[in-house]
């Protein structure tokens, strides 16, 4: 499929695909994308939607990857003009959440769509910038239902250094950080250890499947409070 844009007028290339039958749960698309002017302030939008809302909302450009929910995220890139690249997305219509993928490489993993939806059913693949003459090529395109992942374990220790993922010899360090990567069924472990959190933890629809597990009653302890560090002794022992 080759989209071509040949005037500086005003107007989008645009390409569409309606499924005959809507998919949920664990849905996967593929495609070969490359186009002519990619650069960071023009590039591609692909869209995934649910009729006429916009479940995934992802933007390439020639130093990033964004996505959009209530608000714009990105993730740096270096993409270039003229190149073919393999675009993978992965979407979970039972947590609202997705990953991307450019040429096997995870480049945003399990971000929350721009709406929850039920079911996805159209593919929109089109430029960013409209007034540019350009051309765009997709080609083998792909969509298929996947298997729904088994529910896992998050691993949290107070005592961990920062920039864990969770596993059970890399855990997080705070209770916030397991809960936002959590989906529903998953549970988070919390090992023995002083935790201290300092605004509400906030569960999506979601994630109310999520159970927090103590690893026992007595040595974890939770405060709702920021802990104070670095006290020194005056005069009269006032600190």
């Amino acid at each position: 499929l080759q989209i071509k844009n040949v005037s500086n007028t005003s107007g989008a290339m645009s390409a569409r695909k309606q499924l005959a039958t809507a998919l949920s749960g664990m849905v996967g698309i593929e495609f070969n994308v490359m186009y002519s002017e990619l650069e960071s302030g023009n590039g591609l939008r692909f869209n995934i939607l649910s009729g006429s809302t916009i479940a995934i909302d992802v933007r390439m450009f020639a130093d990033k990857i964004a996505y959009y929910t209530s608000a714009v995220s990105d993730v740096e890139g270096a993409y270039q003009a003229d190149e073919t690249y393999r675009v993978k997305i992965v979407a979970n219509t039972n947590t609202g959440k997705y990953s991307v993928y450019v040429d096997d490489v995870l480049v945003l993993d399990r971000v929350p769509m721009r709406n929850e939806v039920a079911s996805l059913n159209t593919i929109r693949l089109f430029n960013t910038e409209m007034s540019k003459a350009a051309t765009a090529i997709y080609d083998n395109l792909e969509i298929y239902q996947l298997p729904t992942p088994d529910s896992r374990t998050i691993y949290v220790d107070a005592a961990a250094v920062a920039g864990g993922n969770g596993e059970e010899e890399t855990p997080f360090n705070t209770i916030q950080a397991a809960v936002a990567v959590a989906d529903s069924g998953d549970t988070v472990y919390i090992r023995d250890g002083e935790y201290y959190v300092d605004e509400p933890i906030a569960l999506t629809d979601t994630q109310s499947g999520i159970t927090l597990q103590a690893a026992s009653t007595a040595g974890v302890r939770i405060y709702g409070a920021t802990k104070v560090t670095g006290w020194t002794e005056g005069e009269n022992r006032i600190w």
